[in-house]
């Protein structure tokens, strides 16, 4: 790494990090339309602050959901558009891509509109998802004024993957693989092996957040588990948030960013630069990080000094 180069990043990389916050501004009431993006996937880009996706698969006879919204408002739209879109078929499952509120608050209300319905989720995240809950309930009641879904109502899952696995719909096939990217939560990729569509969950945004009341985030494992996957063949990639869909140079360069970050964090570290000098530094002065930027950073300098320890041991 030149050193030379340090305290200055490239404006695509600010540009990144201030993504998810213009994403989020950016995304209208309107946009809440259920469309076809490939043979028997649809796509729900959910309006409002979030700004969550959510997928369909159509089979023969039942719909799979992947990852309800957030809001009361983004939840009853998609259930309008499928009971429109598909009067003689009911969502028979839902799986929950990892274990964050945002992702899973709507369950209730599909279970309401459509009867019993399997929920799959990640083994061992329940615990989680309920702490997860409970943080982002305040949250849930400003996006959703009727709080259609009270706290002690969330429905969490019925079934639980601690491996790989695969769900049939129509005439192909859809494969959910187990990421482990961070050291606190772990989160479920889909993979269309015809068509090379991947869902990235949170694992891509436009921006990173790596502490949020105990949600936590590995930095650099995030960065190596999102390099990993796109190492594969990759045709249309959605993400967890946002209004469009990201083309496979975007999330390499946001992966090169990151990288950047990291390196440079650690030849500043390497130097002798404390925490408290590390976040008051101009080198990130413009990168907004979701969730808080004192603690955020402070998280990556924690992390980053870790790994610098352990390599001299």
């Amino acid at each position: 790494m030149n050193l030379n180069r340090i305290g200055t990043l490239s404006l695509p990389f600010l540009m990144l990090f201030m993504y998810y916050s213009n994403a989020q501004q950016n995304a209208s009431g309107s946009i809440k339309t259920l469309y076809e993006i490939e043979d028997h996937v649809y796509l729900f880009q959910g309006g409002g602050t979030w700004a969550l996706n959510s997928i369909i698969l159509e089979g023969k006879d039942t719909l799979t959901l992947i990852d309800t919204h957030f809001s009361d408002e983004n939840n009853l739209a998609l259930i309008q558009q499928l009971k429109d879109t598909f009067p003689n078929k009911k969502v028979g499952t839902i799986v929950i891509s990892h274990p964050h509120a945002d992702h899973f608050m709507g369950v209730k209300l599909f279970k309401d509109a459509f009867g019993e319905i399997e929920v799959i989720s990640i083994e061992g995240e329940r615990n989680h998802m309920k702490q997860t809950a409970k943080i982002l309930y305040n949250a849930y009641q400003e996006v959703s004024p009727n709080q259609l879904v009270k706290l002690h109502e969330i429905v969490y899952p019925n079934k639980q993957m601690g491996k790989d696995f695969t769900i049939h719909f129509s005439d192909r096939v859809a494969q959910f693989e187990l990421v482990d990217q961070n050291e606190s939560w772990k989160s479920l990729i889909m993979y269309l092996p015809d068509t090379h569509l991947i869902y990235l969950g949170d694992l891509y945004w436009g921006g990173l957040t790596l502490d949020i009341e105990g949600f936590g985030a590995s930095l650099i494992l995030w960065e190596k588990e999102l390099r990993n996957i796109m190492d594969r063949k990759t045709g249309k990639i959605i993400p967890g948030h946002g209004v469009g869909l990201p083309s496979r140079d975007t999330i390499l360069t946001f992966l090169d960013d990151i990288l950047s970050f990291i390196n440079t964090s650690k030849a500043f570290i390497e130097q002798g630069m404390q925490r408290e000098d590390y976040i008051t530094s101009d080198f990130h002065k413009e990168i907004i990080f979701f969730g808080g930027r004192e603690m955020n950073l402070s998280q990556a300098y924690d992390e980053i000094k870790t790994a610098i320890e352990n390599e001299k041991n």
